[in-house]
């Protein structure tokens, strides 16, 4: 559940977030970095982890364990919400789900090779 604070913001980004979902289906280039906000915005709208902001999701950073700390319930809000907002489907219990979700870089691979989608920079 999102908290207060992310409440209050959540009606002004989603609006941003969808258009900015419809023009990537519509183009097979897509910036990384827009991407990996839109994958960032939508783990912090996904998950309640106290203090958790956009600057502790670095691109690079692991986001399980000794990373960013978010845990196996975080990773199945942040499965459920990407297989909604961008369609992609993950195999149950595969070991490939672990490199998919390691970082926000790597959620981004994933989703634009799901989405038949070039990364540009």
């Amino acid at each position: 559940r999102p908290s207060e604070l992310q409440q209050e913001r959540l009606p002004s980004v989603l609006p941003v977030l969808q258009l900015q979902h419809e023009a990537f289906r519509q183009s097979e280039q897509v910036k990384r970095t827009e991407l990996e906000e839109q994958i960032r915005q939508l783990i912090l709208t996904s998950v309640e982890v106290d203090g958790l902001t956009a600057a502790d999701l670095k691109s690079d950073v692991p986001l399980f364990g000794e990373g960013v700390g978010l845990d196996s319930i975080d990773a199945l809000e942040i499965g459920a919400a990407l297989r909604k907002k961008f369609s992609v489907k993950f195999k149950a219990n595969s070991e490939e789900n672990k490199v998919h979700f390691r970082t926000i870089s790597s959620l981004a691979d994933f989703i634009a090779s799901n989405l038949g989608m070039t990364l540009e920079g």
